[in-house]
């Protein structure tokens, strides 16, 4: 599997993985998935209280063979102290997931 930073061209990809994690809501309590999510959080970040811009990254996750993106990690860093990384959001496409070959 390969990471990399989200860039602005791979907003619509990712945003559709997003608004297919929709089922995750029996665990997140967000059963709607906002429209505009993932543009929102690039260009604003998803911030704890006090918290920089700056700390905030979304990444892609990409197949290492067929280099499509197969999900996204959204995570801060530096909350609650500044040693620890927060993970604001996870997901892998449902196809890749339990099969050992990201």
């Amino acid at each position: 599997m390969i990471i990399k930073d989200l860039t602005i061209d791979l907003v619509p990809i990712v945003q559709d993985l997003f608004e297919s994690s929709q089922f995750i809501g029996q665990w997140d309590g967000n059963f709607e998935r906002e429209p505009d999510y993932i543009m929102k959080r690039l260009v604003e970040g998803d911030l704890p209280p006090n918290g920089f811009k700056d700390n905030n990254k979304i990444q892609t996750i990409q197949h290492s063979e067929s280099r499509n993106v197969i999900g996204f990690l959204s995570f801060y860093h530096g909350f609650p102290d500044e040693d620890t990384v927060y993970v604001v959001f996870m997901f892998i496409e449902n196809s890749y997931q339990k099969k050992g070959n990201a």
